[in-house]
């Protein structure tokens, strides 16, 4: 059976603001929905084959013919800690820039020119890293409980 078009999104019965949402996988898998891209893209909660850490923030998008799939699939989103890629750092947009200077990423370049507009904006780095915080500190607490009463 085909696909419809679309992310394929469900939610709990309930009101507005206290419902949870899914995207519905190709697969069947049904991953709760934890934020969006500025652009409105989901991000959501896919299951980790990692001992280490429960879920992925998984980024949902739409293909040209407006089918959805997860263009990182299971490695989830993206992430490099600022400062990571070397002596200077990047932003969002992948545009480098060297001691905090953030006028040479304004110019346009050729190789920069066409990306997706949600990897060029701070939301998205925003949600990435409170996923981020939120994975580290509930692993900090389940290693906590399990030392204290494991």
């Amino acid at each position: 059976m085909a696909t419809p078009p679309g992310y394929n999104i469900t939610c709990d019965p309930g009101d507005l603001y206290n419902r949870r949402c899914y995207v519905n996988t190709a697969s069947g898998q049904k991953q709760e929905i934890i934020g969006y891209t500025s652009d409105g893209q989901p991000i959501s909660k896919a299951q980790s084959s990692a001992s280490w850490i429960a879920w992925v923030p998984t980024l949902t998008t739409l293909n040209q013919d407006g089918q959805a799939y997860q263009p990182y699939g299971e490695a989830g989103l993206p992430y490099v800690a600022p400062g990571a890629g070397g002596s200077g750092t990047q932003d969002v947009s992948g545009a480098a820039f060297v001691d905090g200077d953030e006028s040479s990423s304004s110019k346009s370049s050729s190789s920069t020119e066409g990306r997706s507009k949600g990897l060029e904006s701070m939301e998205y780095a925003k949600v990435l890293g409170t996923v981020v915080a939120t994975i580290g500190v509930s692993a900090f607490a389940g290693a906590l409980i399990m030392k204290k009463w494991g």
